[in-house]
């Protein structure tokens, strides 16, 4: 029998670094009927998935890469498992959270469907000439994290890929809601879920138009989503990142939900 939610509050996280992200856990496992799932991956798994209480653990990759299918079978297995109200706030596992301004989001009336905060500033109506840009971030990574590099081209190479391959992106990274914490409506979550599996087949690596959509994982939601005309809605107070030193300030976002540590991406 399916609980009764007004949502859930998704925290992705990965098996290496289960032990060392449990400082930022958040304090409750629920907050305003909205219930909080920590995600995992791990491919060994002999059935699809198992949640119990607050966790969530996947049959799927548990590679940086893979974020994107983690996410989206997450949202299919949580709707299958829920009746929820409103939506799902997808969070990031190296957040130090601020409970009331937690609350003051989840209070909002009539949230919009698809909410964060971009590079841009302010609301995206829509993206014209969405055209293949190269974008070496998930290379980078790599090359920083060497020892995840072989495990992944492991994985790659059933398709006749590497790595240094996936270079190439759709022109949007600075108008999607990054990837720290965003928020998807009910509608929102039915096409993403709809999209990943009908069109891309749960293929992270689905080259279409001359790029990758879907291995950045805010850049491959955000992408869905304006094709399926989903505009952004800008919130400035979903995270304050002290990292990002001439984009924020604490007084253009004076009641952050959370503080993004940047620890995900060291």
């Amino acid at each position: 029998m399916k609980k009764n939610v007004n949502g859930i509050i998704l925290v992705l996280s990965c098996y290496k670094y289960k032990e060392i992200r449990k400082q930022f856990r958040l304090k409750n496992n629920k907050y305003l009927n909205w219930e909080v799932i920590y995600v995992f991956g791990d491919l060994n798994l002999k059935s699809d998935y198992i949640l119990n209480d607050n966790t969530l653990l996947l049959k799927t990759e548990d590679t940086y890469l893979h974020i994107i299918k983690k996410l989206i079978l997450s949202l299919k297995i949580l709707k299958e498992n829920f009746n929820i109200k409103e939506g799902i706030l997808r969070c990031g596992d190296d957040l130090i959270f601020n409970d009331k301004h937690l609350l003051d989001f989840l209070k909002l009336q009539n949230k919009e469907d698809y909410m964060g905060k971009n590079f841009d500033k302010k609301d995206i109506l829509e993206i014209k000439n969405i055209y293949p840009e190269n974008q070496a971030f998930m290379i980078n990574y790599y090359n920083r994290h060497f020892e995840d590099k072989n495990e992944l081209n492991a994985i790659l190479k059933e398709d006749n890929l590497n790595i240094n391959k996936l270079n190439v992106i759709p022109n949007i990274s600075n108008f999607v809601a990054l990837g720290h914490i965003y928020y998807l409506s009910n509608k929102s979550i039915d096409i993403i879920i709809k999209y990943f599996f009908e069109i891309y087949n749960q293929n992270v690596c689905y080259f279409e138009k001359n790029y990758f959509p879907l291995i950045h994982e805010d850049v491959g939601v955000g992408y869905i989503l304006f094709n399926n005309n989903i505009k952004l809605k800008y919130y400035k107070n979903m995270w304050f990142n002290p990292h990002y030193q001439n984009f924020d300030n604490y007084l253009s976002c004076p009641k952050p939900i959370c503080v993004h540590t940047n620890e995900g991406n060291l």
